[in-house]
């Protein structure tokens, strides 16, 4: 699987227009808005594990494994990473 790439160089992240619910009327209806956010800010993702990569010099391989990691510890336990934030900073701050 590769690492999305971002076209070119954005001048910022695609606006989210509020935080996500702390506590939503179900737990499917956070947990499919989480997947959304991740979803539109897979590059945001892609691109810190690919500065990561490179600071630590990894290879291509462990490249892809830190991309793997970082996407399952995200998804974990229902998207808790996510649904902590509260959308005080961009998510890419985050």
């Amino acid at each position: 699987m590769a690492i999305p790439q971002r076209p070119g160089r954005r001048p910022g992240l695609t606006p989210v227009s509020a935080p996500l619910p702390r506590r939503a009327a179900s737990a499917s209806a956070a947990a499919i808005d989480c997947r959304r956010l991740l979803n539109e800010h897979m590059a945001v993702v892609g691109d810190a594990v690919r500065f990561v990569a490179s600071r630590n010099r990894l290879s291509d391989d462990m490249t892809e494994e830190l991309n793997g990691r970082a996407l399952l510890h995200l998804v974990d336990h229902d998207y808790a990473v996510l649904r902590q934030w509260r959308g005080e900073s961009s998510l890419q701050t985050y």
